[in-house]
Order: C-alpha cells, then sequence, then structure tokens
C-alpha cells in the first residue's frame, strides 16, 4: 500500500465562470495572475516552514521547500 506524504492541494479553475458580473471587473490573465502572485507571495513569507509549490496552466511558478525565513526570502525571490 502506497501512502501519500501529508500536506493540502488546492486547484483553482474557471473560478468566476459562471458569474457574468464579475468577469465584467476582470483585468487580461497576466494581471490578474500577477495579484494571485503577489498574494501567494504574502502567504508563504510569513510561513516559510510549509512547502509550497504554485503551477499555472500546468508550468510551475514557484517550487518553495521548507526554510527559514532568510532562505524564503531569497527562495521567493529566486523563483519569481
Amino acid at each position: 500500500m502506497r501512502y501519500l506524504s501529508a500536506g493540502t492541494s488546492i486547484q483553482i479553475g474557471n473560478l468566476f465562470f459562471n458569474v457574468p458580473a464579475r468577469r465584467n471587473f476582470l483585468k487580461s490573465d497576466p494581471a490578474e495572475l500577477r495579484h494571485i502572485i503577489e498574494e501567494f507571495e504574502r502567504i508563504v513569507l510569513v510561513n516559510p516552514g510549509i512547502a509550497f509549490n504554485f503551477t499555472n496552466n500546468g508550468k510551475p511558478l514557484f517550487q518553495l521547500p521548507k526554510s527559514g525565513l532568510k532562505q524564503r526570502i531569497a527562495n521567493a525571490i529566486r523563483d519569481s
């Protein structure tokens, strides 16, 4: 029997697909991705003891292992 490692995986897709009013306020895909990355960076910087992986359309954007704060900052800057 194979066990998966502990952790949480979150996948979001077509979040506002069926909400026409929200689609009117969306910016371009790159602009919306920048907003998501900014929030992701806030979360990873205050949680350096947790590993994070961030992919967009199957392409890995961030792969941050557990680390100390200084190393997390260096890794987050390097990966962005």
